[in-house]
């Protein structure tokens, strides 16, 4: 089965509701579409609805080749948090040493 080009973020399990910790879906997605641009040359595009996103505890390593569009100014957003250690800020997201072509 081949990856669509771009994709909806909450059909691959992002929630969006302030709450969830959207972490392990974006991962995955990410890590997934990155394996798809490695295997066939061609990026791929997350496109993320409305919500509040929220990314708990660390980062997600992102792969090359995929790239993450919001709603639109204010109406997508990323909560970074980290509860068990409030001090240590969260990254939004790291990149991967792999490269895609």
């Amino acid at each position: 089965m081949s990856m669509l080009l771009t994709v909806d973020a909450q059909e691959h399990g992002l929630v969006g509701d302030g709450t969830t910790n959207d972490r392990p879906a974006l991962a995955k997605l990410v890590d997934t579409l990155g394996a798809a641009c490695e295997a066939d040359g061609q990026p791929r595009v997350i496109r993320v609805p409305p919500g509040r996103y929220v990314i708990r505890d660390q980062g997600v390593v992102w792969r090359s080749g995929v790239s993450l569009i919001g709603a639109d100014r204010g109406a997508t957003c990323f909560v970074l948090c980290n509860p068990d250690a409030p001090t240590t800020p969260v990254p939004p997201a790291s990149r991967s040493t792999a490269r895609a072509w």
